[in-house]
């Protein structure tokens, strides 16, 4: 493993070495397998977020409504 290309942007200095490129089929299936992890847990937090938000909705809604008739 090295560097296989080295090389100036502006002034930025880009160095790409090969150790980190994925080489095998295990190695893109562990990591789409974190990608999804990831995405899932997100997508957990962000539906609780909602849940909880509608609820106290829900609450303060129920709050202010009156039923029947003076």
């Amino acid at each position: 493993m090295a560097i296989v290309e080295d090389f100036y942007l502006g002034a930025t200095h880009v160095q790409i070495d090969d150790s980190c490129v994925v080489k095998t089929q295990e190695e893109v299936d562990a990591i789409l397998d974190k990608i999804a992890d990831i995405w899932t847990a997100h997508l957990q937090r962000e539906r609780a977020k909602l849940e909880k938000e509608n609820q106290k909705n829900t609450i303060n809604f129920n709050s202010h409504v009156r039923v029947g008739h003076d």
